[in-house]
């Protein structure tokens, strides 16, 4: 059940974070310049607009933790 509130606020936010103030504008940008950088560029942006706007805390880019069930063979 908490998946689907989880993906239900980053649905949210995602659409919230589109239709903001030249966002799209700014993607376009860089994609029109056929630079790669755009996943780098969502990341910060999208990191930002979760803190300033949205008043979530967001970290990017964490080491996650395993439980190991790689090493069972």
């Amino acid at each position: 059940m908490a998946v689907n509130g989880d993906i239900k606020v980053l649905e949210g936010a995602l659409t919230a974070f589109f239709a903001h103030k030249n966002t799209k504008e700014k993607l376009s940008h860089i994609l029109d310049k056929k630079a790669n950088d755009w996943e780098k560029w969502l990341q910060i942006e999208f990191e930002f607009f979760l803190e300033h706007y949205l008043d979530f805390s967001a970290k990017r880019e964490l080491r996650a933790i395993t439980d190991k069930r790689h090493q069972s063979g």
